[in-house]
């Protein structure tokens, strides 16, 4: 969650790529002045405190004994947490597709499910500890420690698909405000068409200048803005998950046509082009 602006994102924070990491957060009060995205998984386990995110179109809790999976490049926000305690990890892409994990669990991730789960109460030490030993494994200068924390990073995300079959129900919802929370999953299920901010401001069920305003106060970017940052989460999806042409994925995202697509995609991802994102993407599978 450490962002950075891009030079030329024009206010929208965007990570640089953050690759395979693992660190510490040790009592930290968490709030993200704007929504980000970056190209790596994240992963969450929190031992103390309580956190809540905007993820692409809910709003989530953890709390003590939680740990999440998600993909960074779909828009996020830590909208606020108190004494956060906990180890948080990165790992890319070709990390995630070489291990072909169970459950579909590659898919449901790189399709924007936030997968969570809650380790029973007396094994949260337990977990902690295992967790904490990354830290200080991806610390040391020893080479195979640090393959020792991918395999195990490995092997608790296979843990993880298999408690996950299924998308969780009854998922902890603390709206900043409820019609925020309408018009995120009205964006969340519709972004793949074109959509008038006057249906968001119905579902809303506000004025269009409020839904504005109160939009850009919640996520500090655009409607418009968060609505492109959607359409390009898919699109490196479907770059990742098919051999559809340049066109069709443009088409398949929600753009009109291939140039909005490619000046929104490098926007996101200024590191690559869309070409260039799915070479690096499956360079380590093809």
């Amino acid at each position: 969650m450490r962002a950075k602006p891009a030079p030329h994102s024009k206010g929208l924070i965007v990570n640089e790529p953050l690759g395979f990491k693992v660190w510490h957060l040790r009592d930290r009060n968490v709030g993200m002045p704007k929504a980000h995205s970056h190209a790596d998984l994240e992963l969450n386990f929190l031992k103390k405190g309580w956190l809540t995110y905007v993820y692409g179109g809910q709003v989530v809790t953890l709390k003590p004994g939680d740990l999440a999976v998600f993909w960074g490049s779909v828009p996020h926000q830590a909208i606020d947490g108190t004494a956060v305690v906990g180890v948080w990890a990165t790992f890319t892409l070709p990390m995630l597709l070489s291990w072909k994990l169970p459950a579909r669990l590659d898919e449901r991730l790189l399709k924007g499910e936030f997968v969570k789960t809650s380790c029973a109460p007396g094994d949260l030490e337990f977990e902690g500890r295992i967790l904490e030993r990354w830290v200080r494994d991806k610390e040391s200068s020893d080479p195979q420690a640090h393959e020792t924390v991918q395999l195990e990073l490995e092997a608790r995300l296979r843990r993880l698909a298999l408690e996950t079959k299924a998308p969780a129900k009854g998922a902890a919802l603390l709206p900043p405000d409820p019609g925020i929370e309408r018009a995120l999953a009205f964006l969340n299920q519709n972004y793949r068409r074109g959509i008038l901010s006057s249906e968001v401001a119905a579902v809303a069920g506000w004025h269009e200048k409020y839904l504005m305003r109160a939009f850009k106060r919640t996520t500090q970017m655009s409607m418009g803005e968060y609505l492109m940052r959607l359409r390009v989460s898919h699109a490196q999806w479907l770059l990742i998950s098919s051999d559809k042409s340049m066109l069709e994925i443009a088409y398949e995202s929600g753009f009109q046509s291939v140039a909005p697509f490619y000046q929104a995609f490098r926007r996101v991802s200024p590191e690559a082009t869309p070409l260039q994102f799915r070479k690096q993407a499956l360079g380590t599978q093809r």
